[in-house]
């Protein structure tokens, strides 16, 4: 399930194989399989790293890569930078913020990039912290179903006509690593590696030419689902 649509120049290719709004991408299906991993059912695992598409001149600013972390005090907005995670918000000199999804909403995403490489930021070794989801509070998880030909076929349904659109709630979703309970009265658990995009900014009728400007960055997103 998913959008195949080709990632545009300048905009960032995910760096691996993810919260929020979510496009999906080509489905690995495991029907009748347990996972490796095996507490919400479905639950959806998401990638621990938001990467951020560059506004302007994108063959000069760097992409970033954005995750929310726990190091002992609660959630924060991090910035993993060489195998550590920065504080963003105390890198911005704003220790008394916290959340990534605040930082995306006071438009800081560009000020926090002007800081990539400033030694004297608090960061903590990537070892040393817990990933949680990128955005752990969406307001809304949108999907889009059977919207490419192959997994209509593959699920036996004919393509709709018009996507497919549902939703799922914040308490479905669960970090890099979390244990996943399947249910005991399903035998056909799938898993689906989805593509996710994070919506930035409010937005409502949007021309499809100007939509790419109101994603804030792109995950990873492992989408579960008991198919009986």
């Amino acid at each position: 399930r998913g959008s195949r649509r080709p990632t545009p120049p300048g905009r960032p290719d995910l760096t691996r194989g993810g919260a929020g709004s979510r496009a999906a991408g080509p489905a690995t299906p495991a029907p009748n399989r347990a996972l490796p991993n095996p507490a919400t059912t479905p639950a959806h695992h998401t990638h621990p790293v938001l990467v951020t598409p560059p506004r302007t001149q994108p063959s000069r600013l760097p992409r970033m890569r954005l995750v929310t972390f726990d190091a002992g005090d609660g959630e924060r907005a991090g910035m993993l930078v060489d195998g550590r995670v920065v504080d963003a918000w105390a890198a911005l000199g704003e220790p008394h913020r916290g959340s990534l999804r605040e930082l995306i909403a006071h438009g800081r995403i560009d000020d926090l990039r002007a800081r990539i490489g400033d030694t004297g930021a608090p960061s903590h070794p990537q070892s040393a912290v817990r990933l949680l989801p990128p955005i752990p509070d969406p307001e809304k998880i949108i999907c889009i179903g059977l919207n490419y030909k192959a997994h209509a076929i593959e699920v036996g349904a004919e393509p709709p006509a018009e996507p497919v659109v549902f939703g799922k709630f914040r308490n479905a979703l669960v970090g890099p690593d979390a244990t996943v309970k399947l249910p005991a009265n399903s035998t056909k658990v799938d898993y689906e590696a989805e593509v996710a995009f994070v919506i930035g900014r409010q937005a409502k009728d949007v021309a499809a030419a100007d939509a790419l400007d109101f994603i804030a960055g792109y995950t990873l997103f492992n989408d579960l689902s008991a198919r009986d």
